[in-house]
């Protein structure tokens, strides 16, 4: 704030009517209000709609693609992974609510 200060009353041309902080005011000054401007109303077109207008596929377009052995063994693979410690968990739980286990 005293940088401000500084830097003004370091000009110049000094000018006091312009001088303005939070404790004055310029009485010169006349405040005039101005019509409020109406809200541009235009229509957005998202993303989406743009593709479609477009006519662009979505992305990543999955009918290029040929099926392959590693895909669909990785694919299975996860899903047996998925299946067997499902299986493991409700046994070890399961085990917790059997009377007298």
């Amino acid at each position: 704030m005293a940088l401000v200060y500084t830097r003004l009353l370091c000009r110049r041309n000094l000018d006091l009517k312009s001088f303005r902080c939070l404790y004055t005011s310029n009485p010169t000054t006349v405040c005039a209000s101005l019509p409020a401007l109406k809200p541009a109303t235009t229509a957005c077109e998202t993303h989406d709609e743009k593709n479609m207008r477009l006519k662009r596929p979505l992305s990543p377009h999955l009918t290029i693609y040929q099926l392959q052995l590693t895909s669909m063994l990785s694919v299975t693979h996860r899903g047996t992974g998925i299946v067997l410690s499902s299986y493991a968990m409700i046994l070890g739980l399961g085990t917790l609510f059997v009377p007298g286990g």
